[in-house]
């Protein structure tokens, strides 16, 4: 299946790419873009690759002390997008090379002044560090925070629109989704589907370039930028541990998410910080916060705060830290365990995000008693390519 696609899409590319009458735009970091001959649709395509390699010292309190580590493709993508018929009509593709998963496929009609309508899959509006790219990061991958309540992908329909009061720019978002996750297509679930609403608020105005969703101050902004951001999201007859990830469980509950974040940018310093509270309702609508049958297992429920920021110097080196913590409900009677992570990078940007080398070096503490912590030593390198 993957090779059909790169070879119908390699073919499209090659066709377009060969009439004279096409006009085709490169830059570095910007992809390879086509306008049509008749000017009926434009076509930009990209792609990425991630080298990385893993370290990891474990050590659960005793004289056993494991190690491990393993060099490997994190990800390499493939990512068409542009607009069809007229520039009102987006759309967006992103496919996984070494998956053969597709990830994106969305389009985006902006039928009245700022307002837009997404049909397909894509992200959520969720929390701001799942929705900046992965390509786009501050550290090598993801904080704890958004592993345990990310809302990640699905399929469904969303509204987004945007509009000014004074100098302040808000951002409202509506998501009417499957509630299963990554392209799941069966029909043998539950009737349910998942809501989420987002509101955001920019008081200086945009950033530079979009910056609220890249992490790290690339652009230097030379007037202080601000972006605050809420999200509530109700999840029908949900099955998996976090939602649409994790384990399987035996029964449904019905998930409620909360997150709140923001970035700031100053002239090379970026700061941002997220909450997450997540939460579960039981099919009669008592409120609960755990399934306490002991052969079903735990929904990941608690509070989490990730709080991070780095300075950029003229070389473009960044010195980054992150502080990462999930906390359980206490009422989880000890089946989940609190966990912190310490996260020190280092970034060396040689063109932006789209080819760099990053390094960071993590402690990350488990509960596994009373006053007793596990403790994990992670080192990670990668090395971002993209065009």
């Amino acid at each position: 299946m993957m090779k059909n696609l790169l070879l119908g899409l390699g073919t499209v590319v090659i066709t377009l790419s060969a009439s004279a009458q096409n006009q085709i735009t490169d830059k570095y970091g910007k992809g390879i873009t086509i306008l049509g001959k008749d000017s009926t649709f434009l076509m930009k395509a990209n792609t990425r690759i991630q080298c990385r390699y893993d370290y990891q010292r474990e050590d659960n309190n005793s004289s056993a002390v494991e190690e491990s580590d393993r060099a490997y493709v994190r990800r390499t993508r493939i990512k068409f997008g542009g607009w069809a018929f007229s520039p009102k009509v987006k759309y967006k593709i992103e496919h996984d090379l070494l998956n053969g998963v597709t990830y994106d496929a969305v389009i985006k009609y902006n039928f009245w002044k700022n307002v837009e309508i997404w049909a397909g899959q894509t992200k959520l509006p969720g929390n701001r560090e799942r929705v900046i790219s992965s390509q786009q990061l501050q550290f090598v991958d993801r904080s704890l925070l958004n592993t345990v309540f990310t809302l990640d992908r699905d399929a469904g329909i969303q509204l987004r629109n945007k509009h000014k009061i004074g100098n302040m720019v808000v951002r409202e978002m509506f998501a009417i989704s499957q509630g299963e996750g990554l392209n799941d297509k069966s029909l043998n679930h539950p009737f349910g589907h998942e809501y989420t609403g987002r509101v955001e608020f920019l008081p200086f105005g945009n950033f530079t370039s979009k910056g609220d969703y890249f992490a790290s101050d690339l652009k230097r902004e030379k007037s202080q930028k601000l972006a605050i951001g809420l999200t509530y999201d109700y999840n029908q007859n949900v099955t998996f541990s976090r939602k649409v990830k994790g384990d399987i469980l035996a029964s449904r509950r019905n998930f409620i998410n909360f997150h709140a974040d923001f970035m700031y940018k100053y002239r090379g310093f970026s700061l941002m910080g997220e909450y997450a509270n997540a939460d579960v309702v039981n099919a009669a609508g008592k409120y609960v916060r755990h399934d306490g049958a002991v052969d079903v297992g735990f929904f990941e429920v608690g509070e989490g705060v990730n709080l991070q920021g780095g300075y950029l110097f003229n070389n473009n080196v960044e010195l980054s830290g992150r502080y990462s913590t999930y906390i359980p409900f206490s009422n989880t009677n000890g089946g989940l365990s609190r966990q912190n992570q310490y996260t020190i990078g280092v970034s060396k940007y040689v063109v932006g995000h789209y080819l760099k080398v990053q390094s960071d070096i993590t402690l990350a503490e488990t509960m596994i008693g009373s006053g007793n912590w596990e403790n994990d030593l992670i080192y990670r390198l990668q090395f971002e390519l993209a065009f």
